[in-house]
């Protein structure tokens, strides 16, 4: 498992990919969880072993994009919630009604 020191260094640090990635990580199940880390263990170790201010000092001179958020909202049961660009869910988790992106 991945601590939550190494989340917030990957969010704070990282770039786009990154994020995305602590994100993906802290919505994932055990299984999905250890699926991650097995994919992406050289960035985890990076972000894990990430203390020392010169690794911090040449991050911060890179420009961070933040990611694009959309807001989703349901008509059928009014539901409403926000997703990173990189998730495009095409129907309501609540109800199933198909989705529509609001800006």
């Amino acid at each position: 498992m991945i601590d939550e020191k190494t989340l917030m260094y990957m969010e704070e640090y990282g770039g786009s990919f990154v994020r995305e990635l602590a994100y993906l990580y802290r919505l994932a199940d055990t299984e999905n969880k250890r699926r991650l880390e097995e994919c992406f263990h050289d960035i985890f170790e990076r972000y894990k072993n990430f203390g020392k201010e010169e690794d911090k000092k040449q991050l911060e001179e890179i420009p961070k994009i933040p990611p694009v958020w959309y807001i989703y909202r349901c008509d059928k049961c009014g539901c409403e919630f926000s997703l990173p660009i990189i998730f495009t869910p095409k129907f309501c988790p609540r109800c199933g009604e198909k989705l529509e992106v609001s800006k």
